[in-house]
């Protein structure tokens, strides 16, 4: 969204409750929202472009040397110091792109730069930052030959086809037309570069301007004031140059920080969010730390009533679940672990007897069965003469067809 925000022309001092016109408009120049409020009340938005009145901007034309942008910038304002008899430390000056029409002049606008850094800075403390200061003549569009007279209720402003514009006051009947048009067209009649129509902006039904014709000498016609689409339709155009007064000293230093302002709802929103995630992430952590403690208590003071005589106790479920180990073992009861004790050891009876192969294997009441396999029934002669020595069985040696099978037992606690 792009704002454009209309500064007023007799404002000496720009407050949080300056009345001020606006338009908003959206990325494609339509008009969204427009009306006049206090600077405090405006609506923000991504681009905004400051239009200064065009009775606080003085125009000249110079002849500009062909030096740098950067370098011109300082120039400009000890060059326009003879024509306008101004302070070169108290005006800042920006030249207008080069006209087509203008082999050897430039336009310059100048404004006080001690009030336009008043008005930037008024606008920073309602949290607007612009993107853009044009002169209001810069809203106008720029048509070869033709002269725009914008009028108002008591002023008014003349926009030439090359970007210049003159202000003057206008209080008369509407009979005559105003004296800085006749004296412009007087001039650019003596360079040969008179306009061939003068369009009127003006609002009032009762403007007569059938007699200006016949007194400038060109044809001249009365137009409606623009709806607020058009009025802020040049800012759109990707082709038009405009004269932009955020510049040298006044140039915009950009940044995120700027454009955080806009975002500041979406982070506070984030922020509280963020802040009650981590309150109850902390909460949620001590009440859990906390039923961990309680259970690890307990298991202590259970483990301590089983076993008083236990000093060191680091680890109450290890040391609860070996002890018990311990006891059934004791008491010729099969601890957690039988299985792999009583695997073991029949891997190494199979293996010590050749040509015997394991076939299957089953653990039940605390009873290892291992099915074997071999080829001769002197294989098993050969374990049975080991069994002897290890409190295992083996089971009835059985011919079949595919082998010799038989039954190796072992049993916990044997």
């Amino acid at each position: 969204m792009t704002l454009t925000l209309f500064i007023p022309a007799h404002a000496k001092f720009l407050g949080s409750d300056t009345p001020c016109e606006w338009i908003l408009a959206g990325a494609g120049g339509d008009v969204l929202r427009s009306g006049t409020d206090p600077v405090s009340a405006i609506p923000r938005a991504v681009r905004t472009c400051v239009v200064i009145p065009s009775s606080r901007v003085l125009f000249t034309e110079l002849a500009l040397p062909p030096v740098s942008p950067a370098k011109l910038a300082k120039l400009l304002p000890y060059a326009v110091e003879d024509k306008l008899m101004s302070d070169p430390a108290a005006i800042h000056a920006v030249a207008a792109p080069p006209h087509a029409a203008r082999a050897r002049e430039s336009v310059v606008a100048v404004v006080d730069k001690s009030w336009l850094r008043g008005v930037l800075d008024a606008l920073a403390a309602q949290h607007i930052h612009p993107d853009a200061a044009i002169p209001a003549s810069e809203l106008i569009r720029h048509d070869s030959g033709v002269w725009i007279v914008t009028l108002g209720a008591r002023e008014g402003f003349l926009t030439r086809d090359d970007g210049f514009a003159v202000a003057f006051d206008f209080g008369g009947t509407g009979h005559e037309a105003p004296l800085a048009l006749q004296l412009a067209l007087k001039e650019s009649a003596q360079r040969g570069a008179s306009p061939h129509l003068v369009r009127v902006v003006s609002g009032d039904d009762a403007l007569d301007i059938s007699s200006w014709t016949g007194k400038l000498g060109v044809a001249v016609e009365l137009v409606a004031p623009p709806s607020a689409r058009e009025r802020i339709s040049r800012l759109f155009d990707k082709n038009a140059r405009r004269i932009d007064f955020l510049t040298g000293a006044f140039a915009r230093a950009g940044g995120w920080s700027e454009r955080i302002v806009l975002l500041r709802p979406a982070i506070t929103v984030a922020v509280v969010m963020l802040a009650l995630h981590i309150g109850f992430s902390a909460f949620d952590g001590w009440r859990l730390e906390r039923e961990r403690r309680a259970i690890e208590a307990g298991m202590i003071a259970t483990f301590k009533t089983a076993f008083p005589d236990a000093r060191a106790i680091v680890d109450p479920a290890l040391q609860m679940r070996r002890n018990l180990d311990a006891i059934k073992r004791e008491r010729g009861i099969a601890g957690a672990s039988d299985f792999q004790v009583q695997l073991a050891r029949a891997a190494i009876l199979v293996e010590s007897a050749g040509g015997v192969k394991a076939r299957a294997v089953q653990w039940s009441a605390q009873r290892l069965s291992v099915d074997l396999e071999a080829g001769t029934a002197e294989s098993f002669e050969a374990l049975k003469a080991r069994l002897a020595a290890s409190a295992a069985q083996l089971g009835p040696i059985e011919k079949r067809a595919d082998g010799i099978r038989a039954r190796l037992v072992l049993e916990a606690g044997k």
